[in-house]
């Protein structure tokens, strides 16, 4: 029997679950520190290949070692003790997985896991082409994860990405960020005409994928030539204007048309990270969704020291597009590195011992939530809907209406993380995408938990979610920051 007096006072402190901001103005130093190294992180890695070599740079900065350079090591008996010992894997230059080697393996690992790809228009493979009524050069695009079409008119464009040559030459581009470069852009039609095309249309219907094509170039091809053979050139300009972008492309980048055919290109906004308000509270930027958990992710690591249990972080691709692929979270990538780490301990272990330690490990599907915008409080469950500056988002259940394509968390595993959260007085809330019919989404979750792990899906609520300009609160950054030291610590 409770002995206590229940007043309204006990009650509204004791037993309801509102929650308080996250902001702590005694705190602002180091928030907005950490949000300053977030923003840079953002502009340096719009694509997830970027975003690898980031975090291989922040690696080799802070004394992370090579995985096979360990593995050699430990191999030689140059190695006694792993404990502490820093690592890094890559994949395919689109993944990474950093650690720190705790004192045992046999209790299991703790990770934390999120995606570096993030919605865009990727090039297709036969891209360019004059349009002959313009005279205007474009490229063609095919998008890639769940976009609104029309937010992409009408705003700058960056290009990049990574071109393979046939001779194996690979050559990164990156055109459209600097001031000096130029820039590229989708044109919408003007208001004045589009009222028939375009007045009646759903958002959805505004633009169609096929339309989504990028203004690349406006200039004639023209080679040296008399007057009376430019006279005759200008009547028949037909294919000039591409002629004349192929022309740049193989003397700026040397490339030739048939190289996009094994290249992976990205069209990216080319906005830059941004304080947003006048309190400058909060970021405005592309890529957040889920870039922003793996920047804390990798600061929160760089504080591990030496850990009972081995800690890691993965940089997982394809999670927009349903996880799909060897660079994805449904590939064996974690799996096979998990399996290098068990043996440095127990060399000559069965594999079943892996899937003992698998099961036996606690992992964050960290990834953002959609914060409430109060210009559309319909679509919400105003009862359990995240809101900005209220600290990390808990999320038991992702998927759709009736959690299809869910992970949904143990109870035992959440009430963990809600102890230690509470004991360390780190802002928290819990959190659904909508209301239940309303829509949905998925995470990396689902598939991690096939591993036998205890997964939750955890992070920031963000505003505009897949937007080519995302908001985040800088006190649920550092929020987010200071819960994955925790968890890497103390669970």
């Amino acid at each position: 029997m409770v002995e206590e007096k229940v007043t309204r006072q006990f009650i509204e402190e004791k037993l309801a679950t509102e929650k308080e901001m996250a902001w702590d103005p005694q705190k602002k130093g180091e928030i907005f520190a950490l949000s300053e190294r977030f923003k840079c992180f953002l502009d340096a890695a719009k694509t997830e290949r970027e975003s690898v070599r980031e975090a291989e740079r922040f690696a080799q900065e802070n004394g992370f070692m090579l995985l096979t350079e360990l593995q050699e090591k430990a191999a030689n008996g140059e190695i006694q003790d792993v404990m502490g010992k820093k690592f890094y894997h890559i994949n395919r230059d689109k993944n990474i997985i950093m650690g720190v080697l705790g004192k045992e393996i046999n209790k299991g690992i703790k990770a934390i896991v999120s995606h570096v790809d993030a919605p865009r228009l990727d090039l297709k493979l036969r891209p360019f082409y004059e349009d002959s009524d313009s005279t205007l050069a474009f490229a063609k695009t095919h998008y890639y994860g769940g976009i609104k079409k029309y937010q992409w008119l009408n705003i700058p464009l960056a290009l990049h990405g990574t071109v393979v040559k046939e001779n194996g030459e690979v050559v990164n581009l990156v055109i459209g960020e600097d001031e000096a470069d130029p820039t590229f852009v989708i044109c919408d039609l003007l208001p004045h005409l589009s009222r028939k095309t375009q007045g009646k249309d759903k958002a959805s219907e505004l633009i169609t994928g096929e339309q989504l094509n990028v203004l690349m170039a406006s200039l004639p091809f023209i080679e040296e030539m008399s007057k009376e053979e430019q006279k005759m050139f200008f009547t028949s300009l037909k294919k000039s204007v591409y002629f004349h972008l192929l022309k740049i492309l193989y003397e700026e980048y040397g490339l030739i048309e048939e190289d996009f055919t094994t290249a992976e290109v990205e069209i990216v906004p080319a906005f830059r990270a941004r304080d947003l308000g006048l309190d400058r509270g909060l970021i405005a930027s592309y890529g957040m969704d889920d870039r922003v958990c793996a920047f804390l992710s990798m600061e929160a690591l760089n504080e591990i020291k030496n850990p009972e249990r081995t800690c890691a972080i993965w940089f997982a691709d394809k999670e927009e597009i349903g996880s799909e692929g060897n660079t994805s979270a449904q590939s064996r990538y974690f799996t096979n590195v998990i399996s290098d780490i068990v043996n440095l301990y127990e060399p000559k272990a069965p594999e079943s011992y892996l899937w003992k330690i698998l099961n036996e490990s606690h992992i964050l599907s960290a990834d953002v939530s959609a914060g409430l915008n109060p210009n559309f409080k319909e679509v919400y469950d105003m009862k359990n809907v995240p809101k900005l500056g209220y600290g990390v988002v808990m999320t038991k259940a992702t998927g759709a209406r009736g959690k299809s394509g869910a992970n949904d968390a143990n109870p035992e595993y959440l009430a963990q993380l809600r102890q230690i959260m509470n004991q360390h007085k780190i802002k928290w809330q819990i959190g659904e995408m909508g209301k239940v019919d309303e829509g949905g989404g998925g995470t990396v979750a689902m598939f991690l938990a096939k591993s036998g792990a205890e997964v939750v899906d955890c992070g920031p609520a963000l505003l505009s979610m897949h937007s080519p300009y995302e908001v985040c609160s800088k006190a649920d950054i550092y929020e987010l920051y200071r819960f994955f030291k925790v968890f890497m610590n103390e669970l």
